[in-house]
């Protein structure tokens, strides 16, 4: 990962960092916590300016971490990833708690539960028939498993009880 260079101007002013801020959203959109990580790098003299700096783009709607965390969220559901991967993927990215939690609960509220999102999965991707060989039920459980659905989810999606018992 680059570095950013600390800056070590004496004259540093509300604006310069309100004008970095707003640099780093015209490449990117980032989280409160990933900016103010930003902004301890290259103003680590100022931090008096940071508070300010992260308020106005609140205002400015550019900081919008509930609007961000759907966003990415669909993007990740797009991947056909489950509910523990994309979760570990939003504390990566230091999303706060509560929204990443309430972001998970709208994007999954139309799913009745994980075995039944696994289920979906396992069946677009090996078809409705069961799995016999042994080494296909491991590789399709492991496929699963890293896609972010428990073992327990995974294995009755694999096992598929409900259709065929």
């Amino acid at each position: 990962m680059k570095k950013t260079k600390a800056v070590n101007w004496k004259n540093v002013e509300q604006r310069h960092v309100t004008e970095y801020v707003l640099f780093l959203f015209s490449r990117k959109e980032y989280t409160e916590a990933q900016l103010r990580d930003k902004m301890k790098q290259r103003f680590p003299e100022q931090p008096e300016f940071h508070d300010p700096a992260i308020s106005r783009m609140k205002e400015l709607n550019y900081l919008n971490e509930k609007e961000y965390a759907k966003r990415f969220i669909n993007s990740l559901l797009q991947s056909n990833l489950g509910r523990n991967k994309i979760k570990e993927k939003l504390y990566n990215k230091r999303f706060d708690k509560q929204i990443a939690e309430e972001a998970l609960t709208v994007a999954f509220e139309c799913i009745e539960n994980q075995e039944s999102e696994a289920l979906f999965w396992r069946q677009k991707w090996y078809g409705e028939t069961a799995i016999t060989d042994n080494k296909e039920r491991q590789k399709a459980l492991r496929k699963l498993v890293s896609k972010g659905f428990s073992f327990s989810d995974a294995l009755a999606a694999i096992d598929m009880k409900d259709q065929y018992d």
